[in-house]
């Protein structure tokens, strides 16, 4: 079966350009945590994922679009698609069908951004796309209560955008 990764590193709260370390959170104007989300599918990495780069990655939207990802992707025959409308931005579809997430790298309708010829219909296990999701949140929990009150906001926060979608 085709191994799943989904790994965060390097986070970050502030401005792209004028970066905080993560303690620094606080839930005024510096409270996303933007760093590096690495989405690997058999060895090979799901491209532009930062809008600014690679190391610049809404965990904020990542962990809410990756907790509803996962609630609806628990069924078979589900399709869920990642759309943030930024400029130039690609759409994001994950279909489960069988025993397998097939995973697209897609024109937006949202930004007109353009997809990705060799990133349609990749196949993973749906089990082992379901335990990355999994593995990855427990991580980035971690981490994020490791900052005490600010944190357990900032997560109860990313919880109620995944449910709104």
């Amino acid at each position: 079966m085709t191994t799943v990764q989904i790994l965060a590193s390097d986070l970050w709260t502030g401005e792209y350009r004028a970066r905080r370390p993560l303690g620094d959170l606080d839930d005024g104007g510096s409270g996303h945590i933007h760093g590096r989300l690495e989405i690997v599918i058999g060895g090979r990495r799901l491209p532009r994922l930062g809008y600014w780069g690679p190391d610049d990655v809404c965990l904020d939207t990542s962990v809410s679009e990756l907790r509803a990802a996962r609630r609806v992707l628990s069924d078979r025959d589900a399709q869920y698609t990642v759309d943030e409308g930024e400029q130039g931005q690609p759409a994001y579809v994950f279909r489960h069908l069988g025993n397998r997430v097939h995973v697209s790298v897609s024109d937006s309708p949202l930004s007109d951004g353009p997809g990705e010829p060799d990133w349609q219909n990749v196949p993973c296990d749906a089990t082992g796309f379901i335990a990355a999701i999994d593995a990855f949140l427990t991580r980035v929990e971690r981490e994020v209560l490791a900052l005490g009150e600010v944190g357990q906001r900032w997560l109860a926060a990313t919880r109620v955008r995944s449910e709104a979608r």
